[in-house]
């Protein structure tokens, strides 16, 4: 399972950095080459989540992802670590960087140290928290800090159903104790509301 999850991370790799190159060669704008960046890796984080049985069931198959009698078995690649390693595996190939990253939900904050927003992420999560930006639309924007000049963009991120396994109610804990499959503790999110954002970085050249 390891060598399958890999190559499907370095396929979806290969296809990013493919369609950056397309895009930057039909003139398209900063913002769509990194909205496409964040929803694609969204789409990639999506198909994870979808598939957690598969990937923790013994036995299992794209055909049959639920073998009846089977033992699963927690592999921990979910989507936050899927994430992870296409982005930093998208950095090395590209020089673009690309972050998964959350303010949490009240007294629970981000699950990885990785994922923790910057000072810049902070204050466009929040903004998209009370409705300041449009749900369904990434904000960007160039900044310069001294000879450093870059294109920062984030993207909102909802929680989906598939979500819920590990962040929804505790009361439907698979353990009984409040804790996903992974030990983490449920934060009690719903459908809908915000997770977090894909954070995409791309840095300009004069």
């Amino acid at each position: 399972m390891k060598k399958e999850t890999f190559f499907i991370t370095g396929l979806i790799v290969c296809f990013v950095f493919m369609s950056t190159v397309v895009f930057a060669a039909e003139g398209i704008t900063l913002k769509e080459v990194a909205d496409a960046i964040a929803k694609m890796l969204i789409s990639g984080r999506a198909i994870i989540a979808e598939n957690q049985e598969l990937i923790n069931t013994h036995n299992a198959t794209v055909i049959n992802p639920s073998p009846e009698g089977q033992p699963q078995s927690f592999k921990g690649f979910v989507p936050a670590l899927f994430g992870m390693f296409v982005s930093k595996r998208f950095y090395e190939d590209s020089g673009i960087r690309v972050k998964q990253t959350t303010r949490g939900r009240g007294v629970y904050k981000a699950r990885n140290e990785y994922n923790i927003p910057d000072e810049w992420e902070a204050d466009k999560l929040l903004k998209f928290e009370e409705g300041m930006y449009e749900r369904d639309t990434g904000y960007g924007e160039v900044i310069t800090k001294g000879d450093i000049k870059t294109y920062r963009y984030v993207r909102p991120l909802y929680i989906e159903e598939s979500c819920l396994k590990c962040h929804g109610d505790p009361m439907t804990s698979h353990t009984k104790d409040g804790k996903d499959i992974s030990g983490r503790q449920m934060e009690g999110y719903q459908v809908g509301e915000l997770r977090g954002g894909i954070s995409v970085t791309i840095f300009l050249r004069e």
